[in-house]
């Protein structure tokens, strides 16, 4: 049976589930006289979550998604098929990106990572569990994630950039003075990761448009990512934190509202 997850206006949003058969649907009623305004029918889709609390997602494994505005009754399909010619170029001393050209592909709908901000949205695999010794990040909300990172576009629903990685965590900024997606990399020092473990966060950013590395940074700390703070105070500069260990990183002013953003440390 239908289940009401919020209101749009005057009317009830409704999660109608497949059952056994059919498929899942939303559903928009009059809660005066329980008639259904509209109705979206998401076929084929079979994995399901909230992004946040108006934007619903449906996937499956076909690499197709549809995004749904529990607002608006809006309604888009995309499409994150891999796609060799929007493989972003990586910068030449970064070896491990620059020498990875074999796109891993997305797991089945169910273990889909996703986050999304004002330009994209961002597909990746989910990270399997392991015993190695990590510290749960602390003051952001990251995503751990495995392989390739794939940008949707949100307008055209097409694939904007996909760059290669390998056990990294993500962390959508949604800053207009500053478009960059941050990747973050925890690295544990082996020879004392028993009595007093020290983790090397190192810190990429991700021009959200192109998909291009703008900069990477290592940012130390005895205690993991706890108390992790990226602001921007000013347009095209950041400052990174963790645990009291600060880092500003200062952009080229000229270049500050365009797609030809460049930062470094």
């Amino acid at each position: 049976s239908p289940r009401v997850i919020r209101n749009a206006g005057t009317q009830l949003v409704c999660w109608k589930p497949s059952g056994n058969q059919g498929f899942s649907s939303v559903e928009w009623l009059d809660p005066q006289n329980r008639k259904v305004a509209k109705s979206i029918v998401l076929e084929g889709m079979t994995d399901f979550r909230f992004l946040d609390d108006r934007t619903l997602v449906g996937l499956n494994n076909n690499n197709r998604m549809t995004v749904v505005d529990l607002i608006t009754g809006g309604a888009q399909g995309f499409s994150f098929e891999p796609d060799p010619s929007t493989l972003a170029v990586q910068p030449a001393e970064d070896t491990k990106l620059a020498e990875s050209s074999t796109m891993l592909p997305l797991c089945d709908a169910g273990r889909i990572r996703i986050a999304a901000d004002g330009l994209n949205f961002y597909l990746m695999n989910e990270a399997e569990r392991t015993a190695q010794l990590f510290r749960q990040p602390s003051g952001r909300e990251l995503l751990r994630f495995t392989g390739d990172v794939r940008a949707i576009d949100r307008q055209t629903g097409r694939l904007r950039w996909q760059i290669p990685g390998d056990g990294v965590m993500l962390a959508a900024t949604d800053q207009p003075t500053l478009p960059v997606l941050v990747l973050v990399e925890i690295k544990i020092d082996a020879d004392n990761a028993v009595n007093q473990p020290s983790t090397k966060n190192q810190f990429s950013a991700i021009h959200k448009l192109t998909g291009d590395q703008l900069f990477k940074q290592t940012v130390p700390s005895r205690f993991g990512l706890r108390y992790l703070s990226l602001e921007t105070p000013q347009p095209n500069t950041m400052d990174i934190s963790v645990y009291g260990n600060q880092l500003r990183i200062q952009g080229d002013a000229t270049v500050a509202n365009s797609d030809k953003l460049k930062l470094a440390p």
